[in-house]
């Protein structure tokens, strides 16, 4: 019955079911992917940026901006061979694009590319032509690229049209010194400091041209207007200092440095340029004053340490010396300027002993001992006349490098002093085998043979020759009056020592020849006067001066007359 009921019932008709809402993923489109790209780039996203913008390019391939912000980003993520790229890309579809040309410039300048620069900046001063600022970004690439002329004449252009623009003047002023023109560029620089004269940049540059131009006054000026500008630029007020010692203000050298280091006390070079100041102004007392200090406070500093024992050796105190140069010379054994001054306070102390053992330790080193330091050693024996230890020195010296001629003639001095006349000469026939042109050997081996009264001709050639390589030694020169006189060429001496002696004028030796030159020659009152001079100067240095005073005057005595 419920069944029949069913199929006799009246079917009501069906609703249709609603149409589907419309999607709200819609196509995206090249402008909706550039901006996406532009919102991740600004937030700190660059790959998905360049995800999108390589997606929009494709949309719209022939858009240069699209183009332009992947290079743009490219570059942000440092990959410069894609920027370059994708901007040159850009260039090719619109030449006068402005972004792409700025990043191609900054891309080429980052570089140090300035020539393949070049060309996109100037397209951009071509599109902006009143663009100052372009404009001195050109001039100074063009500089960079050494190309100043460009620079300069694009400048001058410009004030032709702006002669008050105190940046092109400025710029101006920059290209004309780095082509040369120093005097056109501080006409330049000094309209700059005229009109803007509170820029602390116009006086530094101005300073630096004088610099450069060679007028250190003028320069000190400039940098001393720059420095009441702003007297914080220490960089600066070191400079000042620097010109003040090279123009020899050194009162005012001093003054700056001792602000410098009351400033920064933890400065140590200007303290050590102050204390050497100091040093070479003979200021003893206050470079040691200074250079304790310092010491105290860098203790472990090499060169303080150095310096502070140079000064103890110019006080004449060896034994404060060598405490400080025997650890830097153990430190550093091929240091020779150390190795200089602990052999010159051991040879103050006249330790003989002490060099000898230097000496030893040297030949027991893993490195041998350069041959200048063997050199000085066995002339610090020499000069305390330890002469087989200079022997010994010199010898050994000699098997290590035997081709120095410096140590040949060294030796062969040493053999003279000691009586040995033909090892000397031996000696110094082979340094000056090994060098000829050696103007102290050549003088020495002639003036040996002149003393004994041998070879004179041989003698003669040697010193006129020594002569020739040191035309104004006065020690030399007078080897030569010396020989004229053993030839009895009278007047040749007589000239030759004078000039000798205004090159040398307290010289005992040199005075001692004139004396015997003039008595040659008949005048015996100066032939006295010289002697005496000799006398008072150094009578050890020669023998038997005051016997050979006392001789001649009893000669002349006995002649009844001058």
């Amino acid at each position: 019955a419920l069944l029949g009921a069913a199929g006799c019932a009246t079917v009501a008709p069906r609703t249709p079911p609603p149409p589907p809402l419309p999607s709200i993923e819609r196509p995206e489109t090249a402008g909706s992917l550039f901006l996406e790209a532009d919102y991740e780039r600004r937030h700190g996203h660059p790959k998905e940026a360049i995800g999108l913008l390589q997606e929009a390019a494709k949309l719209d391939p022939g858009s240069p901006d699209i183009l332009a912000a992947l290079a743009q980003t490219y570059a942000q993520t440092g990959d410069a061979e894609k920027a370059r790229a994708t901007a040159e890309e850009v260039l090719k579809r619109d030449p006068d694009h402005e972004e792409a040309l700025r990043l191609l410039v900054g891309l080429h300048a980052r570089e140090h590319e300035y020539d393949q620069a070049l060309p996109h900046l100037r397209h951009l001063v071509e599109l902006h032509p009143d663009d100052l600022h372009l404009l001195i970004q050109l001039a100074e690439m063009a500089v960079e690229a050494d190309h100043p002329k460009e620079a300069i004449a694009r400048l001058q252009q410009y004030l032709a049209d702006h002669p008050a623009s105190v940046p092109a003047h400025f710029h101006l002023a920059r290209a004309l010194a780095a082509s040369g023109d120093l005097d056109g560029a501080i006409d330049h620089f000094r309209f700059c400091t005229r009109e803007r004269p509170e820029v602390e940049r116009g006086w530094i540059n101005l300073g630096t041209a004088y610099e450069q131009k060679g007028d250190l006054p003028a320069a000190i000026d400039a940098y001393r207007k720059a420095l009441e500008i702003n007297p914080y630029n220490r960089a600066l007020s070191k400079r000042v200092a620097q010109l003040l010692v090279a123009t020899k203000q050194v009162d005012a050298a001093i003054a700056a440095y001792e602000k410098l280091v009351q400033e920064r006390p933890d400065d140590l070079r200007a303290q050590l340029r102050l204390a050497l100041l100091l040093y070479d102004q003979k200021r003893l007392d206050d470079a040691l004053a200074r250079l304790e200090k310092i010491h105290d406070r860098w203790p472990d500093n090499p060169r303080v340490s150095y310096l502070l024992a140079l000064t103890y050796e110019e006080r004449k105190e060896p034994d404060k010396a060598l405490a400080l140069l025997r650890p830097l010379y153990d430190q550093d054994p091929t240091n020779l300027e150390v190795a200089y001054h602990l052999v010159n306070n051991l040879e103050a102390k006249k330790d003989k002993e002490a060099i000898l053992a230097l000496f030893s330790q040297g030949q027991l080193g893993r490195e041998p001992m350069p041959a200048d330091l063997l050199l000085y050693l066995g002339m610090a024996e020499a000069r305390l006349k330890a002469y087989p230890e200079a022997e010994q020195i010199y010898t050994a010296a000699l098997k290590r490098y035997p081709d120095d001629p410096r140590l040949h003639f060294q030796l062969g001095a040493l053999y003279e002093r000691m009586d040995r006349f033909e090892a000397s000469v031996a000696e110094l026939k082979e340094s000056l085998r090994l060098d000829p042109d050696q103007p102290h050997a050549l003088n020495y081996l002639g003036y040996m043979y002149a003393e004994r009264n041998i070879h004179l001709d041989e003698s003669l050639k040697l010193v006129k020759r020594a002569v020739e390589l040191r035309p104004n030694d006065g020690y030399i020169i007078d080897s030569l009056g010396w020989v004229y006189y053993k030839l009895g060429r009278l007047e040749e001496a007589r000239k030759a020592v004078e000039h000798a002696l205004e090159l040398a004028p307290d010289d005992a030796v040199i005075r001692d020849h004139m004396g015997d030159i003039y008595w040659a020659l008949g005048r015996h009152e100066d032939s006295f006067k010289e002697w005496q001079r000799a006398l008072e100067l150094d009578g050890d240095e020669v023998k038997g001066l005051e016997e050979k005073i006392a001789r001649h005057r009893a000669l002349l005595q006995g002649r009844g007359g001058r």
